[in-house]
């Protein structure tokens, strides 16, 4: 398994990072802005390996469509990533401006073909050509920009962000919502459905030698019961076992279904949280598939993860 985000070591100060704006810490609405000197404007890689971009597309202001014709896109958030089977694909879109704009997302395993397509749109449209510069201004209401991280396998990356204004062109959204919606529609591929989940187990192994272990089995009529062993840093082992109602055990297999969670599985580390919490989804009772904890992920889709763990450790 790789790990797409590297951490510089503690106290590490990078040359290349040029402070362009600086806010007084007492300032109001301030705006503190960097640029990395070293980031390239041209990317030889032909192996992408993640694909992140985010972006209002109007700067908050409300801007209406003629009569007749379809709202302009309003915001967009695109991710790809390699999986162990294929790419998992995230789009959240909105058709007009607003932070009211009704949004719209779906979630995908697909073939690894996205990826050349994203490649070529990356050099099309020029999205290395702010690569390294970073912008933030305090006390906005909320984020008028967005974000771009793009990595590829030869370790280079394309990052960039600014909260003020849109970050890209709405022919470049366009674009992007082009290729995931055809890889959406061509190159979908199956894994299989939470409603075979018929147990899940959840693990943590702490440094102090203390552990959380949880194992929820789920029977034929909807219910469950889930039994749970905890030692934290003593001898003695907590142990504790609760029943699931099945208007439970559906909430859990929703987050599941909705956040693909039984696609996770090969997804690279995010490079900040630990490798030291799984959970493994036990299908019709054999076979067996463990997603860890801290991968790579939209933030909103990653919280799946952190439910279940609730579920299963604080509240049953």
């Amino acid at each position: 398994m790789f790990e797409l985000f590297k951490k510089k070591k503690s106290g590490a100060r990078d040359e290349s990072i040029v402070v362009i704006k600086k806010s007084d810490p007492a300032e109001c609405g301030g705006t503190d802005a960097t640029q990395d000197m070293k980031a390239p404007k041209e990317i030889k890689s032909e192996d992408m390996l993640l694909f992140d971009v985010t972006s209002s597309l109007a700067g908050g202001m409300a801007v209406h469509a003629p009569a007749n014709k379809e709202q302009p896109l309003g915001f967009i958030s695109a991710f790809a990533v390699s999986a162990e089977k294929g790419a998992l694909l995230y789009l959240k879109k909105s058709a007009g401006f607003g932070r009211f704009a009704e949004r719209s997302h779906e979630i995908a395993l697909v073939s690894n073909d996205v990826f050349p397509a994203l490649v070529r749109l990356v050099r099309e449209y020029g999205l290395a050509k702010n690569n390294g510069f970073h912008s933030v201004t305090h006390g906005l209401p909320e984020n008028f920009g967005g974000s771009v991280e793009i990595l590829y396998s030869s370790g280079e990356k394309i990052s960039f962000s600014n909260n003020q204004f849109p970050i890209i062109s709405h022919e470049t959204a366009r674009e992007i919502v082009n290729v995931f919606t055809d890889a959406f529609g061509r190159d979908k591929l199956t894994f299989p459905s939470a409603d075979r989940i018929s147990e899940i187990r959840y693990s943590e192994k702490r440094k102090d030698g203390g552990f959380t272990e949880a194992v929820l089995t789920i029977a034929p009529d909807g219910s469950g019961i889930n039994r749970r062993r905890t030692r934290f840093d003593e001898p003695r082992v907590y142990e504790s076992e609760k029943t699931v109602d099945p208007e439970t055990i559906s909430a859990i297999r929703k987050t599941i279904e909705e956040n693909a969670m039984l696609a996770w599985n090969g997804l690279p580390h995010d490079g900040f949280n630990k490798d030291d919490k799984s959970v493994t989804f036990v299908l019709d009772g054999k076979e067996e598939i463990t997603v860890l904890c801290g991968r790579a992920l939209p933030a909103n889709v990653k919280d799946a993860f952190f439910d279940i763990e609730l579920e299963l450790t604080v509240k049953h």
